[in-house]
């Protein structure tokens, strides 16, 4: 099939349909789970949203919940999704590869609010005075990073909150933004470790962020909505008002707790458990009284991996009381946040731990309110729609739409300055795999 190539800034790729289609930045990004590890490259339009063009995944065998990342697997992860790429035959050229962002297990972030002042000698508020504050507001301490800013609105002589002051006068202009911070240490160690791995993504994304970009509509986050990204081993929490960033926040439970509360109880292997529960445990109320048995694999007296039964009302239980404890802890902490309930309409829930069959029943009783599982909003490269856990990989990449010229006027000021690092990184995979 005749391909033609594409311009779009530097970068082009080529689309496999006949006919002229206009031009699209071709998106990247890389989530990096404790369970598995997924890349993805993409297109973004006003019509379609975030599609799908390769995505590849490389699951970790978690042996126990505190299993390290493993950036061998995500380099060959890289790799794969890469060859998948319409116009696989150009991977070599160092401009054909895109602008990434990473997302996931990237330490803990925080949302706090920034705010500082400056005086007006002229008695007006000039774009270079707004600008001013605004950098002011975002100062933070020398061990923190922000990796997002939003900006909240401005007050001229405490007065009301304005979403743009130029044009008003008075003598003191005051800046209100909102900061999404991490600790500089764990980011540059994880960035080290990734440079190591020949990944030097060119964005970094706040967990938290990632999967309400990539579940709720423009909409939803305008009404007012919360999301609970249950993962492997953390829960995080987001509360977006009035289309703003409002609330942010995790904590260290997630569903391979569920697995592992699975496996104590029969007394087998992690792996074993794992499977069990992807594919036999039902957390609804009904279920938590089945008399039927499941098939299971547990370790017995002579170390050895043996056979056995269990009762699959038993089993649901023990899931279901985990489910329920992580869903009592993001009440408690959501609940300073809310304030009323009127801006808060749906809760959507998502990462792999809404995939539990029944988790929405317990959801609506413990948070009050009505709950939705919210699967991301793009659709895989074959059109099948994507699993819950892929939800910050896709929200990755609807950030990365809106900030592509930003990224793009960032690359070419490193190119400009210095050896080109991402030819670097597609020569360390090539060679590697």
């Amino acid at each position: 099939m005749k391909r033609a190539a594409l311009p779009w800034s530097r970068w082009s790729f080529a689309l496999p349909w006949p006919g002229a289609r206009p031009a699209a930045p071709l998106l990247g990004a890389i989530d990096i789970g404790t369970s598995r590890i997924a890349v993805a490259l993409g297109i973004a339009s006003a019509q379609e949203g975030i599609k799908l063009i390769a995505l590849r995944e490389q699951k970790r065998q978690l042996r126990s919940p505190d299993m390290p990342d493993d950036l061998q697997e995500m380099a060959r992860a890289l790799r794969l999704a890469l060859a998948d790429r319409p116009d696989g035959d150009r991977l070599a050229d160092e401009e054909a590869w895109p602008p990434f962002v990473v997302t996931g297990t990237l330490g803990r972030s925080i949302l706090q609010t920034g705010e500082a002042g400056a005086d007006l000698p002229d008695g007006l508020v000039t774009a270079a005075a707004a600008a001013r504050a605004l950098a002011a507001a975002r100062e933070v301490p020398p061990e923190t990073r922000v990796l997002h800013a939003f900006a909240h609105g401005y007050r001229v002589d405490k007065g009301a909150l304005l979403p743009d002051p130029r044009g008003h006068r008075g003598s003191h202009l005051q800046a209100s933004v909102r900061l999404i911070c991490a600790d500089e240490n764990d980011l540059t160690a994880r960035e080290e470790s990734l440079g190591r791995a020949g990944i030097m993504p060119d964005a970094t994304i706040a967990a938290g962020l990632a999967p309400a970009l990539g579940v709720l509509s423009d909409a939803e986050r305008r009404q007012g909505a919360i999301v609970i990204d249950i993962g492997a081993l953390q829960t995080r929490l987001a509360v977006f008002e009035r289309g703003q960033l409002v609330f942010l926040d995790s904590f260290g439970l997630g569903g391979a707790h569920v697995t592992a509360d699975l496996a104590a109880l029969w007394g087998g292997n992690f792996a074993s458990a794992e499977r069990v529960k992807l594919r036999q445990i039902d957390v609804s109320e009904a279920a938590c009284t089945d008399p039927s048995t499941i098939r299971i694999a547990r370790v017995n007296a002579d170390g050895r991996l043996g056979g056995g039964e269990i009762v699959r009302g038993i089993a649901n239980r023990a899931a279901a009381a985990r489910i329920e404890e992580i869903l009592e802890i993001a009440r408690d902490r959501l609940t300073p946040a809310r304030g009323g309930d009127a801006w808060l309409p749906i809760a959507a829930l998502t990462g792999g731990g809404a995939n539990l069959p029944g988790i929405r029943e317990h959801a609506q009783a413990i948070l009050g309110m009505a709950v939705r599982i919210a699967p991301p909003l793009a659709l895989a490269p074959d059109g099948q729609r994507l699993h819950h856990g892929l939800s910050g990989l896709v929200g990755a990449l609807a950030w990365q739409a809106g900030a592509l010229p930003d990224l793009t006027r960032r690359r070419e000021r490193s190119e400009a300055s210095g050896p080109n690092r991402f030819s670097a990184t597609w020569d360390w995979i090539s060679a590697t795999f």
